[in-house]
């Protein structure tokens, strides 16, 4: 059974599903077949004891077969990720696609909010930053630097959200010569922008306990096809939904707190990389 070569490992909210689904529109390259977005495997456990030959039956042969989970830069939330790849896949190559760190630590606890996951306002989630899980995935160069420690500096492609936005096919471009498919393939859907973060509603507790029973029931995509859906038709159920959270502003205290954690952290990822990434605040 056919072994998957490449990872896509994050960052959480930097743009990896549209990259995924990009990707797989390359006639080389194949990535899952499971009916979910992601295939956290390697990271959770309730995954991992389905075991290895479960695991590739989620692929088809060619000569690039890949997955994509963003847990795999949650450590030390989900620990011992490169470990176990490199058991399995040692000549496995790593795309990570990562933007500016303290935007993307904002639109992790947003992304939270809106699924159910994070009850506490902006200032409560950031009142400790130590063992901060937003700003713990906003760490590019500490969770890249456990993969490096097991695989060649080669193996590995950092790529900017906001290039993949703004100039998408030479940055795919880039992509297919990392991976060395054919990089002058093109397809009219890159020109798509996937995965829009403002689509669907925000749902209740009582809204989100149902919507999980069914996501468990028809798969993580489907689910996501079926938000798409529900977003076209008029207001619902008023105890299934909830307002909208808007996307706060920063205060300055906040923000120097988290620069001072995270503008190391760039410089290292900037060092480790040889990309500048004019576009980030540190």
């Amino acid at each position: 059974m056919p072994r998957p070569n490449l990872f896509i490992i994050g960052a959480q909210k930097c743009g990896t599903s549209s990259l995924q689904s990009y990707l797989d529109l390359h006639p080389e390259i194949a990535m899952t077949l499971t009916g979910q977005g992601e295939l956290p495997f390697f990271s959770l456990d309730k995954h991992w004891r389905k075991g290895l030959d479960w695991y590739q039956t989620q692929f088809r042969d060619a000569p690039v077969r890949g997955e994509k989970s963003v847990s795999y830069t949650y450590w030390p939330f989900h620990p011992f990720v490169p470990e176990r790849i490199t058991d399995f896949a040692p000549d496995a190559r790593f795309i990570y696609l990562v933007r500016d760190p303290i935007d993307r630590a904002v639109a992790g606890w947003l992304y939270h909010q809106r699924h159910g996951g994070e009850q506490r306002s902006l200032d409560e989630a950031f009142t400790y930053l130590d063992d901060n899980v937003h700003v713990a995935i906003s760490r590019y160069a500490t969770q890249l630097e456990r993969y490096l420690a097991l695989f060649p500096p080669e193996r590995f492609l950092v790529l900017d959200q906001h290039d993949l936005q703004h100039d998408r096919l030479a940055t795919l471009q880039e992509a297919f010569r990392f991976l060395g498919v054919d990089d002058t393939f093109t397809d009219p859907r890159f020109t798509r922008q996937i995965q829009v973060a403002s689509q669907g509603r925000w749902l209740s507790p009582t809204g989100m306990r149902i919507a999980k029973r069914i996501e468990c029931t028809i798969g993580k995509k489907a689910m996501h096809r079926l938000y798409a859906v529900a977003s076209l038709i008029p207001k619902g159920v008023p105890m299934l939904e909830r307002p909208p959270v808007e996307r706060p502003e920063l205060s300055d205290e906040l923000r120097e707190r988290l620069a001072a954690i995270l503008a190391p952290e760039a410089a290292r990822l900037r060092e480790l990389t040889g990309k500048p990434f004019p576009s980030w605040s540190v």
